[in-house]
């Protein structure tokens, strides 16, 4: 049986505050005194309720995968780090501090694909539907659960397996940044990172947990690795190498990295990490750290490792060593179903999107 997590009693009174405030602005909503805008197309919102990671990137590029072959679809952002302000079209030349490293992260992925950043989320949408040539056919809105000045037509709430939002308590005793009643605005839930061999038993359990509305759908994913590719070249099945017995520097500035060990353990390697706070700007200081860190090693085994989001940050550092990046590979991830539910999710996002253009929400 799952238990609540552990919490810090002295914020509480600051956690009852901050919540009575979140619960206020949601009256707001609800009652229509604060107002949200619908756009006449469909708009999908990815999300969750606690700060820090659940996985939302993959899921985004999940739904590019699956939206994009015959239709013009559209990332909308607010570029969480950069320091430009205001709208931006993110091109796949672009620095990851200008944008934002998901954003450039999901362009250079998907290079058809429209990514855009602005952190006024109608205003973004406003400015990427008044471009009629290039106008969207579908707007994926990244991070956006807790904006609700815009209504999206179909809410995608996500928990992650190992901090169940029904177990955490609100900011800063926790780390929810809204009540757990606020999943009634979900169309569908998705507990995310689980274990890829997540017994029908224990699905049961957090269902019951969750507690799913009727009219709620209720998925389970897991992260799934890609064959590693070179940091500076076009990936090629030769170029990759075994992790069998390999000292591998594992670089990664993200919430979670521990289930990126785990993976890289698995296939054989002798790990050393070097973990930065998510997001981190990297600096010269830090190249010199990673280049230490990597000389340490042994020259004839020594591999290093990062994820995707982290290569776009690392490729605009300067003073990384060229052995270190000759040596430097990126660890894709992509969202994976638990069981034969791939196709259910998949139908029911075409489903929506085909037969709601004008944003009219799931039934």
């Amino acid at each position: 049986m799952r238990r609540a997590f552990p919490t810090y009693p002295l914020l509480q009174p600051a956690a009852w505050l901050y919540g009575l405030a979140v619960r206020l602005r949601n009256l707001l909503f609800n009652r229509g005194v604060l107002r949200e805008t619908a756009f006449p197309l469909p708009v999908i919102c990815v999300g969750n309720l606690s700060i820090g990671g659940t996985g939302k990137t993959p899921h985004v590029e999940h739904l590019l995968r699956l939206l994009s072959p015959g239709r013009n679809v559209a990332v909308l952002s607010r570029g969480y780090g950069r320091k430009t302000k205001g709208f931006r079209l993110v091109a796949e030349s672009d620095a990851a501090e200008a944008v934002g490293d998901e954003p450039l992260q999901m362009k250079r992925r998907f290079p058809g694909v429209t990514v855009a950043v602005d952190g006024d989320r109608v205003e973004g949408l406003r400015r990427l539907t008044e471009r009629p040539a290039e106008a969207p056919d579908v707007v994926v809105l990244d991070d956006a659960f807790q904006h609700r000045y815009v209504k999206p037509g179909l809410s995608l709430l996500l928990t992650d397996y190992s901090r169940l939002f029904p177990l955490d308590r609100l900011l800063p005793a926790g780390r929810l940044r809204e009540p757990a009643s606020g999943k009634r605005r979900a169309d569908v839930l998705v507990v995310t990172k689980c274990p890829p061999d997540l017994s029908s038993e224990e699905r049961d359990e957090i269902r019951r947990l969750l507690d799913p509305l009727p009219r709620q759908r209720l998925f389970f994913t897991f992260l799934r690795y890609a064959p590693l590719r070179p940091f500076e070249s076009e990936p090629s099945p030769a170029e990759i190498p075994s992790l069998a017995g390999r000292k591998v520097l594992v670089i990664t500035g993200i919430a979670r990295h521990e289930p990126l060990l785990d993976h890289l353990r698995a296939q054989g390697a002798e790990v050393t990490s070097l973990a930065f706070r998510d997001h981190h700007a990297f600096t010269p200081a830090d190249a010199r750290r990673i280049n230490a860190a990597f000389e340490l090693l042994p020259p004839t085994s020594r591999l290093a490792v990062t994820t995707e989001k982290d290569a776009v940050r690392l490729a605009a550092l300067d003073g990384l060593s060229p052995r270190l990046v000759a040596a430097l590979y990126v660890q894709p991830v992509e969202t994976a179903f638990i069981g034969d539910e791939t196709q259910a999710f998949n139908q029911f996002i075409i489903d929506y999107v085909t037969t709601n253009s004008a944003n009219c929400g799931v039934d």
